[in-house]
């Protein structure tokens, strides 16, 4: 027994040895302070901390947003990526705010609540978009528009927003029905109310009670339209109408550069189309144009004219050969038309000039953009967008839709993007769907169209405005 004992005491020291051992070694380990012989040492054990941040998209230089989350706040005056300064530790709910914001501008946050699980949060997404109201939409305007299942076009001159949310008559409209040129003056076929409201920092214009767009955030010099995208009156064909304050005194020397176009055409084949042109000081027109048409068929030609092809007027009146006939915008870097000569089809072109200098980072911000597409060769749809882009190369939102009167939202799309330093675009949604185009070199219009052949998607074209 005492020899049983023995053994069972040197092994209880050997395990009391060990012990200290272990807790010496722990403690000079976490300890802070260095080990002093003979003193007792304590573990000291932090709970795991976490961050709270995103990204901010949409801020104008040289604005601020101030994000706050409780007492913890952080000043930002540049997109990009954020991190409050206060770490905390799991299980901490946040509930991300907007404090003060630039002046001008509204912001607002997507993914701002929750509660922090074992993970830094960094999908906390702080938009803002400039301030706009009825008032931003004064003035005189020329619209054109298209309407692929009653195959007509429209150009409305001279068509008068007020200011107070009346739009008045049209000066001049010009339509095309299916090849038949008619000419009215003092039409009232458009005059309406008009509306401009906002809900979560991000603008809505509405025309008629029932047509859904939005106007160019920075200077209201273009807007757009989706027909009857509200479910407020059912949903009635749809059409695609964009407008723009046009340029005064233009030439086409100050035109001159290269452009990228893009356009439904009804056609016997109706199509999409996307144009690289050069506009020469002297009226001339080089370039190549690729289309795709109702069939799947991917189709390139050349586009050239001589000298005095390409003409504008004083008003800002612009015509590209060929009874097309449109406006350029008073920023001189967007241009709208449709085919307004006798038997020609119905159809829509808008073009945006290439600049110099094109990032990633030049698309930033709250998009609303809209597009028209051939269903078939005599029926079509109408989306309204509202698209987040990140200003790194990814991009996602929501859409309404118009399929040839009925009428969905709620739906929801994303994708990635590239630009080249020429502002040439290509964006390409989660199904894979590839849409080319352009971006202005400021970054606040963008153009698109689908070209592949035989895919899934149908000949379709996109026009949309920085918020």
């Amino acid at each position: 027994m005492r020899r049983a004992a023995f053994v069972f005491g040197v092994a209880i020291g050997w395990l009391l040895i060990s012990f200290l051992t272990i807790t010496t070694a722990i403690s000079a380990e976490l300890s802070n302070s260095p080990s002093t012989a003979g003193a007792t040492r304590v573990v000291s054990l932090k709970a795991q901390t976490y961050t709270i941040g995103g990204t901010v998209i949409g801020l104008e230089k040289p604005g601020t947003v101030r994000i706050l989350d409780k007492s913890d706040n952080e000043s930002v005056s540049s997109n990009g990526a954020f991190t409050l300064p206060r770490a905390v530790k799991s299980g901490t709910a946040f509930d991300v705010k907007v404090g003060t914001t630039p002046t001008g501008q509204s912001c607002a946050v997507q993914n701002g609540s929750g509660t922090v699980a074992n993970a830094n949060i960094a999908n906390v997404l702080v938009y803002c978009t400039y301030k706009q109201s009825v008032a931003t939409l004064n003035g005189s305007y020329d619209v054109a528009g298209f309407n692929i299942n009653i195959d007509k076009d429209e150009l409305g001159i001279g068509v008068a927003f007020d200011g107070a949310g009346h739009e008045g008559n049209t000066a001049t409209l010009i339509e095309n029905s299916g090849g038949t040129i008619t000419t009215t003056g003092n039409s009232s076929s458009s005059a309406g109310p008009y509306t401009v409201k906002t809900k979560n920092a991000i603008p809505v214009l509405t025309t008629g009670g029932n047509n859904i767009g939005a106007i160019a955030g920075q200077d209201a010099d273009e807007f757009f339209w989706i027909a009857d995208a509200s479910t407020k009156d059912g949903g009635g064909l749809p059409a695609l109408a964009v407008g723009v304050s046009p340029l005064q005194n233009g030439t086409i020397a100050e035109l001159a550069g290269d452009w990228i176009a893009v356009g439904l055409d009804q056609g016997s084949d109706p199509q999409v189309f996307e144009g690289k042109l050069t506009f020469g000081a002297d009226g001339s027109v080089s370039g190549t144009s690729t289309s795709l048409d109702v069939n799947g068929v991917v189709s390139t030609f050349p586009y050239s004219g001589p000298a005095g092809t390409l003409t504008v007027t004083s008003g800002g009146q612009f015509s590209s050969g060929g009874g097309t006939l449109g406006y350029v915008g008073a920023n001189g870097e967007f241009l709208v038309e449709t085919y307004t000569v006798s038997g020609a089809s119905p159809g829509l072109t808008v073009a945006v000039t290439q600049g110099t200098g094109v990032t990633l980072a030049t698309l930033n911000g709250v998009y609303t953009v809209g597009s028209l597409a051939f269903s078939t060769a005599s029926t079509g749809d109408g989306e309204v967008f509202t698209l987040l882009f990140d200003g790194a190369g990814a991009y996602s939102g929501t859409y309404i839709e118009n399929d040839s009167g009925t009428i969905t939202t709620g739906n929801t799309t994303s994708g990635t993007y590239s630009v080249t330093s020429t502002g040439v675009l290509t964006l390409t949604d989660a199904s894979g769907n590839v849409h080319t185009g352009g971006v202005s070199a400021d970054g606040d219009i963008i153009v698109a169209a689908n070209l592949t052949a035989g895919g899934a998607e149908q000949p379709r074209m996109f026009v949309g405005f920085r918020q």
